[in-house]
């Protein structure tokens, strides 16, 4: 719950002086030092079950979001603080980036967390079940589709590649043409 209210409440506003900046830096320092505690507890387990540990999918969960948290968090105070005491402009935008997406990663795996304390109840243990299993199911599906993905993925590549390659031969400034795509990633979106 704390990380959702810091998410969409402080992180947003890490920048502005007082309550927020302040707020952001406490909240991040609690979200450490609870992620430690949870992390050392599935250390434990990995001490007990050995290498059958990484076996079970809700252990992964359950290790993964700690170590994004511990990250993300220090990560997100570091910033705040060098750019609220003017060591720099302004905040790196390449750099958020990659947090955010990390940020949205965890944002995902805890909810995950959260459906797996619902398979406790009888109201709701059985739906958790059934969607666990409708998605391992799933998992031959989902295989094809990424290797389609990457497929078209590839072609839209190597098609922004080639017009690329065209426009310099014909003297045209490739920024300025009609490009399918100019990244790999991009390449993944469309």
């Amino acid at each position: 719950m704390m990380f959702t209210v810091w998410s969409n409440f402080f992180y947003s506003n890490r920048y502005i002086p007082g309550v927020y900046f302040y707020g952001n830096l406490v909240i991040c320092l609690l979200m450490v030092l609870m992620s430690i505690y949870f992390f050392y507890q599935e250390t434990y387990q990995m001490r007990v079950k050995g290498w059958k540990y990484f076996l079970d999918f809700w252990n992964i969960i359950d290790i993964l979001p700690p170590l994004l948290m511990i990250t993300i968090a220090v990560w997100c105070a570091e910033d705040a603080i060098v750019v609220n005491l003017g060591l720099v402009p302004g905040e790196n935008h390449g750099a958020a980036a990659y947090r955010d997406y990390f940020q949205s990663m965890n944002a995902l795996l805890m909810w995950f967390k959260f459906a797996y304390f619902l398979r406790v109840t009888d109201q709701t243990g059985w739906l958790v079940r059934m969607i666990a299993e409708v998605i391992s199911d799933l998992l031959p599906f989902l295989l094809v589709m990424v290797i389609s993905l990457l497929a078209f993925t590839d072609a839209f590549l190597s098609m922004g590649e080639a017009q690329r390659a065209f426009a310099q031969v014909q003297g045209i400034d490739p920024v300025e043409s009609v490009m399918v795509v100019d990244g790999y990633f991009n390449s993944f979106i469309y």
